[in-house]
């Protein structure tokens, strides 16, 4: 014990134990930190071991996934705070367990998802996932894996429509930084005027985030290439919005490692607040082609049609 807080040492610089029930500790909003000099694989060891210990992990467990967490549907529901939401109509989702809520209340606001089939392992690698097409009954089963691929429609990136298709010409949006003004002071059409289904918001998974931004994934690297892809057909602008929901135990204080082809996110939601990051730097523009593993390069459909046409 540590000025009356519980601490944990066994590899880690000092910590607060976040939790849940602690009313104190989410009003001073703690934040969990680490000593990281080390690579993501270890980062993400311990990010996973945290979660087990503390038994805040869900099924289907931790190690070797974007980590289910207890809160994970509170953090989805703190979403709809965002003006960014409201205003998005077609928002790109990762697959995975704990953001499933988040895809649940995506398509019970009416809102297209296209979620990336997993490991990409399809040239049709996004489900179109149609509010409109699905019962609303069926939300619940349609957020999850399977009822994706019962009640969505698999598309190639082609077939979501480019950002440029909007009237010929494409759309101001302002850079983010610091003072970063919102897209809503910009007369740009909803969705539903435009006429157009380009990406409005990105939802992305994560093992560990910090306040900069910057995420650590679960190790196979395809969010960032969603995200790439995106860039490559048109259909994701570099400044689109990014957010991610996580355990208060997946945020550190520290800096994490990161390439060229790492995006950052601007939103981290837990079950309890949402943190703005005022991200500084650009996005990767595309498949970064020197990064690409010959494993990777071979076996992704999609990335095998990118690297023939160029």
């Amino acid at each position: 014990m540590e000025g009356g807080r519980p601490t944990l040492k066994s590899g880690f610089k000092k910590m607060v134990l976040w939790k849940l029930s602690d009313p104190e500790r989410q009003r001073k909003k703690r934040s969990r930190w680490i000593k990281l000099d080390k690579t993501k694989n270890e980062i993400r060891e311990k990010i996973w071991g945290i979660l087990e210990k503390e038994e805040v992990a869900l099924f289907p467990g931790a190690r070797g996934r974007i980590p289910n967490f207890r809160g994970a549907e509170m953090a989805a529901r703190l979403l709809p705070t965002l003006p960014e939401w409201h205003r998005a109509l077609h928002i790109k989702a990762n697959p995975d367990s704990p953001q499933r809520s988040v895809r649940h209340l995506a398509l019970s606001s009416g809102k297209t998802i296209y979620m990336a089939v997993p490991r990409l392992r399809a040239k049709k690698c996004f489900i179109k996932l149609d509010p409109s097409k699905i019962s609303s009954q069926k939300f619940h089963e349609a957020s999850s894996i399977k009822g994706a691929f019962r009640y969505g429609l698999p598309v190639h990136p082609k077939e979501i429509p480019q950002i440029d298709t909007f009237d010929g010409a494409k759309p101001l949006f302002l850079n983010r930084g610091k003072k970063r003004r919102s897209v809503s002071t910009l007369s740009i059409p909803r969705a539903s005027d435009r006429g157009v289904e380009w990406v409005d918001l990105i939802v992305a998974g994560s093992v560990a985030v910090n306040r900069k931004g910057s995420r650590v994934g679960k190790g196979g690297g395809y969010s960032d290439l969603e995200y790439a892809i995106g860039r490559e057909f048109g259909f994701v602008k570099e400044d689109v919005m990014i957010v991610t929901t996580v355990h208060p135990l997946q945020i550190i204080d520290e800096d994490l490692p990161e390439t060229d082809h790492d995006f950052r996110i601007d939103y981290i939601a837990t079950p309890n607040e949402i943190t703005p990051i005022h991200r500084e730097g650009g996005r990767p523009k595309g498949i970064i082609r020197d990064h690409l593993t010959e494993q990777k390069a071979s076996e992704i459909p999609i990335l095998k049609e990118i690297l023939s046409s160029n």
